[in-house]
Formats: structure tokens, C-alpha cells, sequence
């Protein structure tokens, strides 16, 4: 009878989502020098507010924010229609 740590897989889904979040700052803060540019997508219900420095931020983080809807509804459906 051995003691479990007790660590499911959504505590590592958690931290490494947290940790990738600090990697990205840290990498944000070291190499911007700056001259930084960047934006974000705020999704409340069906409603994206994006908001970027310039306008190619806003057109890559618009394609991203498109992409990952697409890859959500494939994914959606293949769960829905799964044998």
C-alpha cells in the first residue's frame, strides 16, 4: 500500500498552461526592447473583441482567433458523430 501524490491530469493541464503563460512573458520582456507589438481577443459569449498596436497584429491574431474556431468545430463535430 503505497501513497499517491494525488496530481490528476487537469493539475497538469493547469500548470502547464500557467507555466507556458510565464515563458511567454519572459520572453516577451527579454527580446521586445521596446518595440514592442501585440494585441488580444477578449470572447464574451458570441461576441470577439480583438485589440491590437497595429494593424498587421490585429489581421494575425483576427487568423489565429479563426483558426481555432475552425479546429474547435471540427473537433466538436467529430465528437458529436463519433461511432
Amino acid at each position: 500500500m503505497g501513497m499517491s501524490i494525488g496530481v490528476s491530469s487537469s493539475d497538469i493541464g493547469f500548470m502547464l498552461v500557467v507555466s507556458g503563460f510565464i515563458l511567454v512573458f519572459i520572453g516577451m520582456v527579454m527580446l521586445s526592447r521596446g518595440r514592442g507589438k501585440g494585441g488580444g481577443i477578449l470572447l464574451i459569449g458570441p461576441i470577439p473583441i480583438i485589440w491590437g498596436s497595429d494593424r498587421e497584429s490585429l489581421k494575425w491574431i483576427a487568423l489565429i482567433f479563426a483558426l481555432l474556431i475552425f479546429i474547435y468545430i471540427v473537433f466538436s463535430l467529430f465528437w458529436l458523430y463519433r461511432p
